[in-house]
């Protein structure tokens, strides 16, 4: 950025100019920049330059001086942007034009405070402008609001009276059906009434049915253990006959025995002797071995279980019949 004015010079300080400061002023529309001298406490210059840098706002005034016969432009300004009473100063010196520069910076000062103003202004308006629309923007979403809550609110009932008319509907259609339910299990009783009627008269008579037959069973069983004792005791009977005719004729062929003995005896004492004693032996032993009525129809119904269960065959029970005759 060009500087709205510009100084540059050098001034030579000491004995015989030993030492030479490079001295510059740059005026720009916001601060003043360069190097000089500043004044101390004492009223003297510094002993070296500093660098400069003011902004408009710092600076208070711009006037001419001389120092040591030569012309100089000194600023004064204050350490801060808002004036506390303190003044600093700072002086170029060599400036020739120094009424130039002191009206220029005037200019300057009185330019970027106007600028100031305005960028205030136009920020004070930029603020207004701005909580207007923000007002606006409230005023809007409040007016959106509103119209959104009125439309929920329209909505709501809406849907409530669908609700209710659906609820209304739904109540009939339920009473509807448990009209006809109710109707249906009306129906449903009456069928399963009849059907139970119709099973208890089915189930009576299948136990009438069962009770008579098992009646005729009960007779028929009853006829048949009558047979079957009649039969067993007519067999007992038989039994019995036939061990005393067996014992019968055991008894007579034993007599008849005896009697053939006692006349071989008689005349043929010597021969007979050894047989007879024999024959005596054998008596002793088929006398042990006569078996009782009782034992001899034990001994039969255990020949009779092991025909009838096949053990046995017809002619092997007969002759095991035979000997039980025998032993009569």
């Amino acid at each position: 950025m060009e500087p709205i004015l510009r100084y540059h010079g050098e001034f030579k300080k000491g004995r015989l100019g030993a030492k030479k400061y490079p001295l510059r002023l740059e005026l720009y529309p916001s601060h003043i920049e360069g190097e000089g001298f500043w004044v101390e406490g004492t009223g003297d210059l510094s002993q070296y330059t500093i660098s400069i840098n003011i902004g408009m706002a710092q600076i208070r005034k711009a006037s001419e001086v001389e120092i040591n016969g030569d012309t100089a432009l000194q600023i004064e300004y204050t350490k801060y942007q808002t004036y506390d009473g303190t003044k600093e100063y700072v002086i170029v010196l060599g400036v020739q034009n120094c009424d130039e520069w002191i009206s220029a910076i005037a200019k300057t000062k009185e330019a970027f405070f106007e600028n100031e103003k305005r960028e205030k202004d136009l920020a004070y308006k930029k603020r207004l402008a701005e909580k207007e629309e923000a007002a606006r923007k409230a005023e809007e979403e409040a007016r959106l609001a509103a119209e959104e809550e009125a439309r929920k609110a329209e909505e709501a009932a809406r849907l409530a009276a669908e609700e209710e008319a659906r609820k209304a509907e739904e109540v009939a259609r339920l009473a509807a059906e448990a009209l006809r339910a109710e109707e249906e299990a009306k129906a449903r009783a009456e069928a399963e009434a009849k059907a139970a009627a119709a099973a208890k008269a089915r189930e009576e008579a299948e136990l009438q049915a069962r009770a008579e037959a098992e009646a005729a069973r009960a007779r028929e069983a009853t006829a048949a253990a009558k047979a079957a004792e009649e039969a067993k005791m007519a067999e007992e009977r038989a039994l019995e006959e036939l061990a005393a005719k067996a014992l019968a004729q055991a008894e007579e062929a034993a007599r008849a025995a005896q009697a053939d003995e006692h006349i071989t005896a008689a005349t043929q004492e010597e021969t007979v002797s050894e047989p007879i004693t024999h024959m005596g032996e054998e008596e002793a032993v088929m006398s042990d071995e006569k078996i009782t009525v009782d034992e001899f129809k034990e001994k039969l119904d255990k020949l009779m279980l092991l025909k009838d269960a096949g053990i046995l065959s017809e002619a092997e029970f007969s002759a095991e019949k035979a000997k039980l005759i025998s032993l009569m």
